[in-house]
């Protein structure tokens, strides 16, 4: 029995002295500490009853174990990740920053990664990308040892309140049956001009798009036939084509 106490009497001061962590291999002092312990556990079969001694052994217990939190804290072993969605699909090139960690930009998936994360909470910003709503850009994340991965996504939409309008005349008189289609930002619609030669795209998203205009080469002849176009979110364009009589 007393063996064993001194035993514990030397494990319980190596914790003090390592209950600061200092950088010279904590991991290591850990694990010693942690085979000193089971150790113990192993001796003390419970048949010699001795407060005091069981009380010491607690305390080594939860020395360790405030002392292996310590050490995630300061060096850091966690992961914070996760995704930019937007209707469905991740985004590429999304920034993603975490104030104190650092910034991030989505890859092909829309993912974002963040290592070496120390424990704590932690705010987690999107930059959302132009012409895009999201219903959350800032969310919260818990990082600790016994949870030291955490996720966070964030779900956004397109802003479709955009619009693209025009007509298709001949020699100043509106064209009917020319075809007007329309390419860009994964869209690609078609109208069929009626007896004023008006159309029409409305609900788009921000970007870049073309116009092109089908029409009876045999009867007409256009100059321009395709036109592109920056679209800002809410903002109408007026794309109009005006040829001739063949």
């Amino acid at each position: 029995m007393k063996k064993m106490i001194a035993v514990l009497a030397v494990a319980l001061a190596a914790c003090n002295d390592v209950s600061a962590v200092d950088g010279r291999n904590p991991e290591r002092r850990i694990e010693e500490l942690e085979i000193r312990m089971a150790a113990m556990e192993a001796a003390w079969d419970g048949s010699h009853s001795h407060a005091s001694t069981e009380d010491a052994l607690d305390s080594l217990r939860t020395r360790v174990a405030v002392l292996e939190g310590s050490v995630f804290g300061a060096y850091g072993d966690g992961v914070v990740h996760g995704r930019v969605i937007i209707e469905g699909s991740g985004f590429t090139g999304a920034e993603v920053s975490i104030p104190g960690v650092g910034r991030a930009t989505t890859d092909v998936d829309g993912k974002y990664r963040f290592s070496d994360v120390v424990a704590g909470t932690w705010d987690v910003r999107l930059t959302p990308p132009a012409g895009s709503d999201f219903a959350t850009v800032n969310g919260t994340v818990d990082v600790s040892r016994s949870s030291p991965e955490s996720q966070f996504d964030f779900h956004g939409i397109w802003v479709r309140t955009a619009s693209i309008i025009g007509s298709v005349t001949v020699g100043g008189y509106g064209l009917s049956g020319a075809t007007v289609s329309l390419y860009g930002m994964n869209e690609s619609k078609q109208h069929t001009t009626a007896g004023a030669g008006q159309y029409a795209f409305t609900g788009l998203r921000a970007g870049g798009y073309e116009v092109r205009l089908t029409y009876d080469t045999t009867k007409y002849v256009f100059d321009v036939s395709a036109k592109k176009v920056d679209l800002a979110t809410s903002e109408t364009e007026v794309v109009s084509f005006d040829g001739k009589n063949r």
